[in-house]
């Protein structure tokens, strides 16, 4: 079947686009819990409404994820780590990173700024240490 000569393979050789979703989700409340049960009203009109928007959303980003979250500054009695761990835990839920792993969440970026509610912004890793 392949007697003879065999024909060149042509390779393209270009740089793959880095994919990038970005995405509004109301303000998490400060007495957020894990998905286990116990939670107040209030949580649960948090994770129905921002569960909506991300269902909507209907993207994934495969592998290795980089991700920015910009809170509402007049939220700043809150301690970072406290907003974004439910966030963190809706985009697994929801399929739009693979899982919470250090592995999977390679970066992770919060802070403060101008605006309502919280802006999240997903996109596939850098590969080179340091994000070069």
């Amino acid at each position: 079947m392949f007697a003879g000569k065999s024909k060149p393979i042509a390779v393209e050789r270009r740089a793959i686009a880095r994919r990038t979703v970005t995405l509004r989700l109301p303000m998490p409340p400060a007495e957020a819990r894990d998905w286990g049960g116990g939670r107040s009203r209030a949580e649960e009109r948090w994770r129905e409404a921002a569960g909506q928007r991300v269902r909507n959303l209907r993207a994934r980003i495969l592998g290795p994820v980089e991700i920015i979250m910009v809170f509402d500054e007049k939220q700043r009695q809150q301690r970072l780590s406290a907003l974004s761990n439910p966030i963190l835990e809706l985009l697994a839920r929801y399929g739009v990173i693979d899982a919470l792993s250090p592995v999977i969440v390679r970066r992770l970026t919060l802070a403060w700024g101008v605006g309502e509610g919280v802006v999240v912004e997903i996109g596939s890793a850098r590969t080179a240490i340091g994000g070069a």
